[in-house]
């Protein structure tokens, strides 16, 4: 439970925007975790779908540029 909780941490400080930085986890997932989307392969590799008009989308296109940077 530790590590779920270090993780979502991390991803908050490293990838969401600043106004989504000082959110508690219980607003950080309400908010942002908990929308509906569909894991799709193309090209045998996966695609995250996302509703045309989900709330909070410039926060998603956001992470998903930090995660595409970030170095492993």
């Amino acid at each position: 439970m530790l590590l779920a909780y270090n993780l979502v941490n991390w991803f908050q400080r490293l990838c969401l925007p600043l106004a989504y930085q000082s959110l508690t986890l219980k607003t950080l997932i309400a908010t942002l975790l908990m929308m509906p989307g569909e894991l799709v392969y193309t090209g045998n590799r996966p695609v995250l779908k996302l509703p045309a008009n989900v709330p909070h989308q410039e926060a998603w296109k956001y992470a998903l540029k930090k995660i595409s940077h970030l170095k492993i």
